[in-house]
């Protein structure tokens, strides 16, 4: 049977190309609780550098662009995507930036990339009622056992000299606030991202989608599954290098088989069987990356290949045009039809393989 190719429709095209739409990637700190053998970030590696949460220069900076926006373009509606480090950390930035759209009567939504560990039922409606936080993404490294050996808390530099620190998983804590999250009546979507790996691939993982699939996705639409296999950004040492699923472990047939556990209902739109192709945020012209030091880019794996800055008044200082335009390659004459998916699906991955790694290294990349 011959697969059928996913195309882009136009009310894609149409969500990634108006100005009365803006979806800004914000890391309001960079640092992290956690200490996730895969992470790419320097909070994990640079363990005696502090990382503070985001300037009132630059909050404010973030704030005075969305009011020139709002008063330029007609902004209608805008996504603030919180990430990090844990944004959670952070919650009063969260609350700064948020409150301004909202005073301005710009229609705002948001959505997290969080550890969970915080997430409990005071800071869930927080930043529900308060926010209009309405999508948050948890990942686990599936069942107690085998997430405890891989998200685990953070220890110091310090710390890690002791032979043989002991390490704190947290399943547990993650678990008992979805649990939490189950009971309560909010509205909000939390996606569960489970990762496939060498180490817990089998018939543990099946049992624990099975029971992630019963607790939360069966009944309660407010819960949904992605299934991903951890890849090598830049954060795994030799040792946890381990984890990675080769070709010839055959990743997507149990990625599959993992998806039909919960159903088609209980993806993620994206991973649905009868989705259109993935438009990374990334590639869209109406998406931006703020880190939490006013440096603007694109991609929050590619965190480095920044081409501006924030300025506190709202105005922006270019300082790598070319890097910008490769961003958006993908568009071609912007015509449907002409779209190049791979420059849209991944643009980082698709300038790595056009222009080579050493040039983009110059840009930034890892």
């Amino acid at each position: 049977m011959e697969k059928t190719k996913k195309r882009m429709t136009i009310e894609q095209l149409e969500q990634a190309t108006t100005s009365k739409w803006m979806r800004l990637a914000i890391l309001p700190i960079e640092d992290c609780n956690l200490d996730c053998v895969y992470c790419y970030e320097d909070h994990r590696k640079l363990r005696e550098r502090l990382f503070p949460p985001m300037s009132a220069k630059v909050v404010s900076g973030i704030n005075n662009w969305i009011k020139a926006q709002y008063e330029a373009q007609n902004l209608q509606k805008v996504n603030l995507s919180w990430f990090g480090g844990e944004p959670l950390m952070a919650p009063d930035v969260i609350d700064e930036i948020s409150q301004w759209c909202i005073h301005l009567g710009i229609n705002t939504v948001g959505d997290m990339t969080t550890n969970g560990t915080a997430l409990n039922l005071k800071m869930l409606t927080r930043m529900v009622k308060l926010n209009h936080v309405e999508h948050f993404k948890i990942s686990l490294d599936g069942a107690r056992e085998d997430h405890d050996q891989t998200r685990i808390v953070k220890l110091s530099k310090k710390q890690m000299l002791v032979k043989n620190p002991k390490r704190k998983g947290t399943f547990d804590k993650i678990w008992k606030n979805l649990l939490e999250a189950k009971k309560s009546g909010l509205r909000f979507q939390i996606t569960l991202r489970i990762h496939v790996t060498r180490a817990n691939i089998g018939q543990k993982l099946d049992d624990f989608v099975r029971e992630v699939y019963n607790t939360f996705t069966k009944d309660d639409k407010r819960f949904k599954c992605e299934f991903e296999e951890i890849h090598d950004m830049g954060g795994l040492d030799d040792k946890t290098k381990a984890l990675i699923m080769k070709k010839e472990d055959t990743p997507g047939y149990h990625i599959a088989r993992l998806k039909n556990i919960v159903g088609n209902d209980g993806l993620i739109t994206h991973q649905k069987k009868d989705a259109p192709a993935y438009w990374c945020y990334a590639a869209k012209l109406n998406n931006w990356l703020v880190r939490a030091s006013g440096a603007i880019g694109k991609c929050t794996v590619q965190l480095d290949a920044t081409f501006a800055k924030i300025n506190e008044d709202g105005t922006v200082n270019i300082t790598n045009p070319d890097l910008v335009n490769m961003w958006y390659e993908g568009f071609a004459d912007g015509k449907l039809e002409n779209l190049n998916l791979w420059a849209l699906a991944c643009p980082a991955s698709y300038m790595i393989k056009k222009y080579g790694t050493q040039q983009m290294n110059k840009m930034g990349f890892k």
